[in-house]
């Protein structure tokens, strides 16, 4: 799009896009030149526990574009509110918005008997015209999926995750599957390209996905599989890991091939032939795989001397997007490239899908250790979002802050795919010491929109003569639409 970051000097301007004096009220601000991005609208999970915005997609259908998204509600009180959608507490919902406007096109939940104590989420979607895919996880027994009774049982307290099919015109449960064990066995990402349907997660000990057994080589470990569509049985499964823990966070599928990120611990971790051993406590990897049989093409790690994470996947026909955290000092990414930070911070990096060869890498951090990107998406340019927190946060030339090292602001940030310069950054919250705010998944559709599904507390949302008012007990989910003046 060729838009000029604005570096914050007396030249400088920065765009307040909500209201941005009255109390009570967060301020959202965008740096960049050309079109001012801003909120279009918000749908908010409301209610007196702690709830959660974890997954978003959105896909055509019947001629227009609609937005699917997941969240849990938390415990306590009645639930919570999601438009004129009344959700249990304690429950995992997917929703559809309508894209232009917002409105709730129909709420599905998964929700147990109150007297069996139990607990659901759902953590991933993906979706086409037809059909919505999610996964999740439960703890438990006697589940309800809006109004259908539900076999689920979990082990030992352990939790256990599913796969389900939903149609795109009601939520209705088309089919539902099952990924359990003795020991926790967790489907935390979903992504489908034409016919390829891919899910990725964690599990130790032996699970079952369906009818088939995996078994873990010692602690946790990484599994990524291919199901079908019409009946949600593996078509292959891969196991990677060692006798320490690791775990698959993200999972994405195009042209023939699937890659998988998240991290892995200790010095015997296997993916494929391949041995890799660990910098620090943790170290992040990217792998790809063939969509036809699971076959290893490429594994790549990110490593410093502590913790590193990727989060999410981000593809196009040229390039591999990554973006995560590291934990300062210096990180090695494989033998191509290395980034250097004095506290923990989020990155961005773009790899050849051919070789998983490094081509760029950007780092976003200030003084705090706070700092991460937790969903990646590509239309021409690149863009992140995720949270961070302190004064002096870098993005590019641009230089953003919240309150204190203790508030977290959510961020959305335009980078240029074949440089990485990072074009433009907006800012979501952070004004106040108990801001948490942070945007957990990311989606684009094809008029260049961003769609943010994530988390924030104790702040009313101004978009015109509007003010959209959230609890400020606990925190609260929320999913954005963020778009240009043409939008």
């Amino acid at each position: 799009m060729g838009r000029r970051l604005v570096v914050k000097t007396a030249l400088a301007w920065v765009l307040v896009l909500l209201v941005w004096v009255t109390p009570g009220v967060v301020a959202s601000t965008y740096e960049g030149g050309g079109e001012s991005y801003r909120m279009r609208w918000v749908q908010t999970v409301s209610g007196l526990g702690t709830d959660e915005g974890t997954a978003v997609t959105v896909a055509q259908n019947g001629g227009g574009t609609t937005v699917y998204f997941t969240g849990k509600v938390g415990s306590g009180g009645t639930g919570a509110q999601l438009g004129s959608f009344q959700l249990p507490e304690g429950s995992g919902v997917v929703a559809a918005l309508e894209a232009t406007t917002g409105n709730v096109l129909w709420a599905v939940s998964l929700s147990s008997d109150s007297d069996q104590g139990g607990e659901q989420c759902f953590t991933g979607i993906a979706a086409d015209g037809e059909s919505v895919y999610v996964t999740g996880w439960w703890t438990g027994e006697g589940f309800t999926f809006t109004g259908s009774t539900i076999n689920l049982r979990s082990s030992s307290n352990s939790k256990d995750s599913f796969v389900a099919k939903l149609s795109a015109t009601d939520g209705e449960l088309l089919w539902i599957k099952t990924f359990a064990g003795w020991y926790d066995a967790l489907l935390t990402a979903i992504a489908l390209e034409g016919g390829d349907l891919v899910v990725a997660g964690t599990f130790e000990g032996s699970a079952a996905l369906f009818r088939t057994t995996f078994s873990s080589r010692g602690a946790k470990d990484v599994l990524v599989a291919k199901l079908s569509t019409s009946h949600g049985a593996p078509l292959w499964g891969k196991v990677f890991g060692g006798t320490s823990n690791d775990g698959a966070n993200t999972v994405a599928v195009r042209n023939g091939a699937v890659y998988a990120a998240g991290y892995f611990s200790g010095d015997d971790a296997k993916f494929g032939s391949n041995t890799l051993s660990a910098n620090g406590g943790t170290d992040a990897y990217i792998v790809k795989l063939g969509t036809s049989d699971g076959a290893l093409a490429w594994v790549k790690t990110i490593g410093s001397s502590n913790d590193d994470v990727v989060n999410g996947l981000g593809l196009s026909n040229e390039a591999v997007y990554v973006t995560g955290r590291f934990g300062g000092g210096t990180a090695q990414l494989g033998s191509d490239l290395s980034m250097s930070s004095s506290s923990a911070d989020g990155f961005v990096a773009k790899l050849k899908p051919s070789s998983g060869e490094v081509q760029w890498t950007r780092t976003i951090g200030g003084d705090g250790n706070n700092d991460e990107g937790n969903s990646i998406a590509v239309a021409g340019e690149v863009y992140v979002t995720g949270h961070f927190a302190g004064s002096g946060v870098q993005f590019g030339s641009a230089t953003l802050s919240t309150a204190s090292t203790s508030s977290r602001a959510m961020y959305l940030a335009a980078l240029e795919a074949s440089s990485g310069e990072i074009q433009s950054v907006w800012q979501y919250g952070g004004s106040t010491d108990n801001d948490v705010d942070s945007g957990e998944a990311l989606a684009l559709d094809s008029y260049g929109n961003a769609y943010i599904a994530g988390n924030f507390k104790g702040e009313d949302v101004t978009l015109g003569q509007n003010v959209v008012t959230l609890t400020t007990q606990e925190v609260d989910a929320l999913v954005i639409k963020v778009g240009g003046s043409g939008s």
